[in-house]
């Protein structure tokens, strides 16, 4: 069983069998809040390294390497591994769910 099947309907607590579109943007946003994040971290290690003339180096290089850090850091969080998207779901979920209680 998939997430969607499973899970409970944030904003009335409702039980559901079909994919829920708010729960589908909460999962979305939590991963693209992963790769932002990925994303900033692998920008603080290439920040030390200098291009080369292997890739053509220069300001062309400098240039659209933080395009290159951004698709890495998409790519990475893709993957699911590390669990960031998942926490960050987690605890977007328990805010509506206590948003709704108040």
């Amino acid at each position: 069983m998939n997430t969607f099947e499973t899970a409970t309907l944030a904003l009335n607590n409702t039980p559901f069998t079909a994919p829920n579109p708010q729960l589908k943007n909460v999962e979305e946003k939590a991963k693209e809040f992963e790769g932002m994040f990925l994303s900033q971290m692998l920008s603080l290690i290439f920040e030390g390294i200098d291009t080369d003339s292997t890739f053509g180096g220069g300001q062309g290089e400098k240039t659209f390497r933080s395009f290159m850090v951004t698709e890495y850091g998409k790519n990475i969080a893709a993957t699911g591994q590390l669990g960031i998207a998942d926490a960050v779901k987690t605890e977007m979920i328990r805010l509506q769910e206590e948003a709704q209680r108040k």
